[in-house]
């Protein structure tokens, strides 16, 4: 029974980890995703052979292993260490700066938002991604989600300037809705931000002369950091880039770069 149990747990953590039900059901997805987990795993720590024939020691060493559980309480072990480790990262992150964790949350159009975020105790270069975590807006303890930075670091002769996170988000259902919902009602007030990151190993755009950039909607938040970090390249004569061509597909006009824009006009020339 508890065979039946665990296998029909890892049945319906792969039906519920589908696109269509991470896109429209975030956060079910993760609930779900936690608690079928763990089903799965105790059902496999319960469930135990009632008579083996082994065909060699290996056989009989493995399946001994089996009964004593060391395969679930080293999947547990490795689970826990990464939970601990990014507490850890987080606190490291967010304390100890001179700046507030308070964020600035906009809405910039009918279907977007910007979070302003001051500079917080870690690198991260063009294209990487972070966790939020917002308790003031979020439904759900510990909630948190990716995004992507869409600000860079410009370098100085001490190290790297203070830049705040940007982030230009798209409004859809669930936590990005009650952002959305939390720029409206309270226009220019600070929320306090938690930050889990950087992730991801964007490519090197600094290999090529000529650098093509695609984006739609708020995809150019990729997009966008790789442009301005080749432009911040090429200004400290560091780029072999000479030629980037920029697109960015929109569905709507009025929803242009002045609108979602967060650096001088200065800055893009």
């Amino acid at each position: 029974m508890t065979g039946v149990i665990g296998t029909a747990a890892f049945g319906a953590l792969f039906l519920s980890s589908l696109r269509p039900v991470r896109t429209h059901a975030f956060e079910l997805f993760m609930v779900l995703h936690v608690l079928l987990v763990a089903v799965y795993l105790t059902g496999a720590y319960l469930h135990q052979p009632k008579s083996v024939f082994y065909f060699s020691v290996l056989d009989k060493l493995l399946t001994r292993l089996h009964r004593q559980g060391v395969y679930i309480w080293l999947a547990v072990g490795f689970w826990g260490l990464d939970r601990v480790f990014r507490v850890l990262k987080v606190i490291f992150i967010n304390t100890g700066n001179s700046a507030p964790v308070k964020a600035v949350i906009e809405h910039v159009s009918s279907d977007a938002v910007r979070i302003t975020l001051p500079d917080r105790r870690m690198n991260w270069t063009a294209g990487q991604h972070v966790f939020l975590n917002v308790p003031g807006v979020s439904t759900l303890p510990f909630e948190s989600h990716p995004f992507t930075i869409a600000s860079i670091r410009e370098p100085t002769i001490e190290g790297h300037k203070n830049q705040p996170l940007v982030f230009i988000i798209r409004t859809m259902n669930g936590f990005t809705r009650h952002l959305y919902n939390h720029a409206v009602s309270h226009p220019g007030k600070p929320v306090a931000m938690l930050v889990d990151g950087p992730y991801g190993r964007p490519p090197s755009v600094d290999c090529f002369s000529t650098v093509v950039l695609l984006a739609g909607g708020s995809g150019v938040s990729f997009t966008l950091p790789l442009l301005l970090e080749i432009i911040s390249s090429a200004r400290r004569n560091e780029s072999p880039v000479r030629r980037v061509l920029f697109v960015w597909s929109i569905k709507h006009r009025g929803k242009s770069m002045s609108r979602i824009g967060y650096y001088p006009q200065s800055h893009l020339l």
